[in-house]
């Protein structure tokens, strides 16, 4: 199957279609996306349609094939026409746009602080500092018929 996302005009995906192979020619990307595209306004569905790969993450293929437009596109997540991939919205005003991967970073922790079991390093938007947040850990007992339950 393969996979066309819907780009309205301020690169914005608002939509993401499933064609199958069929309907793409049986061909591989970049050869697939005229063909699909053309299924598409066949069936009479509007729209600037951008194929996407739903085995694509940070711009590596999940099963070794080469990756396209980096990531595979989210309703709400962004195309970007000068590198001609898909990304998220940035995950903090502090985060950078790694260009290899087309991933947001956030700062390094530049700590090398040892944590408990029950604590995780959080970044704290507020303060653009990554703070240290302490989870309840999960206690397990046995009730009377002596199932073992987790809270």
């Amino acid at each position: 199957m393969a996979h066309f996302a819907k780009i309205n005009e301020n690169n914005i995906v608002e939509n993401v279609i499933v064609v199958s192979d069929k309907d793409c020619g049986y061909l591989e990307f970049p050869e697939s996306e005229p063909i699909g595209q053309a299924f598409i306004a066949s069936c009479g569905i509007e729209g600037n349609y951008k194929q996407t790969s739903y085995n694509t993450s940070g711009n590596q293929h999940s099963y070794g094939k080469t990756p396209f437009r980096a990531n595979y596109a989210i309703i709400g997540g962004v195309y970007d026409p000068e590198y001609d991939v898909f990304y998220s919205q940035p995950i903090s005003a502090y985060a950078t746009l790694d260009l290899d991967t087309f991933q947001w970073t956030l700062p390094l922790n530049p700590s090398t602080q040892s944590l408990e079991p029950n604590q995780r390093w959080i970044w704290n938007e507020e303060t653009a500092s990554w703070v240290i947040m302490e989870f309840n850990m999960p206690t397990n007992t046995h009730n009377s018929l002596g199932q073992l339950i987790t809270y």
